[in-house]
């Protein structure tokens, strides 16, 4: 097998992969990954970002209440399509930056011992530990190896 045929089945992989992390966090079970959807992911992975980058920037989309359809002024509608995650690069370092700070919160929670687990009569809701994170940042590997 050659090298550009390697390189291609890694560069389909990791665009697979960023792909089926944006279906699962930002709750688009039912999409497909179509010629523009892998234009969109392919871009950012050949300009240098990495799938960790890229799936960051997922995570940090999902935790913006604006992005989550949480601002009254947009009648609850969501941006969480892969062309808004993945629309500049100023856009991709923000969402980066946002899912570490949540990251570092949840350590800095964690440190503190503060319970993780919120309960009430209706439900119980889990918040995402940087445990969490980092198994899922490794279950990614694991596909892409």
């Amino acid at each position: 097998m050659n090298d550009a045929l390697i390189l291609q089945e890694d560069h389909t992989r990791n665009v697979v992969n960023v792909f089926e992390f944006w279906k699962k966090v930002l709750n688009h079970p039912r999409s497909h990954l179509d010629a523009q959807r892998n234009f969109d992911i392919s871009k950012w992975l050949q300009l240098g970002y990495t799938v960790e980058d890229l799936c960051l920037a997922i995570y940090g989309c999902s935790k913006s209440s604006w992005h989550m359809g949480l601002n009254p002024k947009t009648g609850g509608q969501k941006f969480t399509l892969i062309r808004h995650v993945f629309e500049t690069a100023d856009k991709i370092d923000y969402f980066i930056e946002t899912a570490l700070e949540d990251m570092q919160k949840n350590l800095d929670k964690q440190k503190s011992d503060e319970l993780r687990y919120e309960m009430d009569s209706q439900h119980v809701s889990k918040t995402f530990t940087p445990v969490e994170w980092a198994a899922l940042m490794a279950e990614i590997h694991a596909r892409i190896s």
